[in-house]
């Protein structure tokens, strides 16, 4: 079985790539394989699959897939939370956060097992109530 998130960042295919390669150094995880319009990211014992494809001449479709066959509940909730986390990243490093997220609750981008609050324009200070970032 695989989870998928799929978005749209306004950048060209190559944009988009270079924005997924440093949201996965931002969160710390490793490219395993990469090509102009895939990607492979390795992270603690968790693989997701990047497929990018052109949406039109200056956006780019994002598309990730998490396999979590065998996957306990709590398990599947870190690999979701994980998917989160990148799709915030890129959203944060392309530019476009603010102009494609509405407000609410998001996986920090750097700490995905905790949430941030994003108010349309930055993410706050704000954190859900038993929601300790450390």
């Amino acid at each position: 079985m695989w989870d998928r998130i799929e978005f749209v960042v306004p950048a060209n295919l190559a944009g988009a790539y270079e924005a997924c390669r440093q949201a996965a150094d931002a969160l710390g995880w490793r490219v395993k394989e990469a090509e102009p319009a895939r990607l492979q990211l390795r992270l603690k014992g968790n693989k997701l699959d990047l497929n990018l494809s052109p949406s039109s001449d200056d956006a780019t479709t994002i598309r990730i897939d998490g396999r979590r066959s065998g996957m306990g509940p709590r398990h599947r909730r870190q690999l979701q939370n994980r998917m989160n986390a990148f799709q915030s990243q890129v959203l944060v490093v392309s530019g476009t956060a603010g102009s494609t997220s509405a407000p609410g609750w998001y996986p920090d981008p750097e700490n995905p097992e905790t949430e941030l609050y994003w108010d349309g324009m930055a993410w706050t200070e704000h954190r859900p109530a038993g929601n300790d970032p450390g």
